[in-house]
């Protein structure tokens, strides 16, 4: 049992030997960087990040195209005071229609233009449409003809 013992250990210090000698750990020989490499340093990201950051702040902001500092303030002026002219004449957007409740007595009849919007919240109705295609039932999904009952509660669309 002894012998097995030190077979074993003499086995596995010589196995541990020769891993650490060939390098086969796990170390790549590509160089950093490079495809070959894909894991970078903090040291290599911050030196191109500097690389990158002095190329830029070489370079002139922006080409003038040899605009003298004055011919430049006279056109910023200028598209400034067509703006504030704009925004002097602008006159503020109406509101949308909002949806508003009609109260109807029997007998009385509702016309919608093109897109109107009805539902029916309580009563009966009937629909009548000059359309070749009828009314929009959109909550049944159905086409409403003449004389079709218009459902309370459902959203019908001219």
């Amino acid at each position: 049992m002894r012998l097995h013992k030190k077979t074993a250990a003499v086995l596995c210090a010589a196995i541990i030997a020769c891993y650490a000698l060939t390098g086969s750990a796990g170390a790549s020989t590509a160089a950093p960087g490079s495809s070959g490499d894909p894991v970078v340093t903090k040291s290599y990201v911050d030196k191109k990040y500097s690389e990158l950051y002095n190329q830029l702040n070489s370079q002139p902001p922006f080409v003038d195209g040899g605009l003298s500092a004055q011919e430049r303030n006279d056109i910023v002026n200028a598209v400034l005071a067509r703006l504030e002219g704009q925004i002097a004449t602008a006159t503020t957007p109406e509101p949308p229609p909002a949806f508003h409740p009609v109260y109807m007595l029997s007998g009385q009849v509702i016309i919608g233009g093109e897109g109107t919007e009805i539902i029916l919240r309580s009563g009966a109705a009937m629909a009548y449409t000059e359309a070749q295609n009828g009314l929009a039932d959109i909550t049944a999904g159905l086409e409403l003809f003449n004389n079709d009952v218009i459902y309370t509660n459902h959203l019908v669309i001219v």
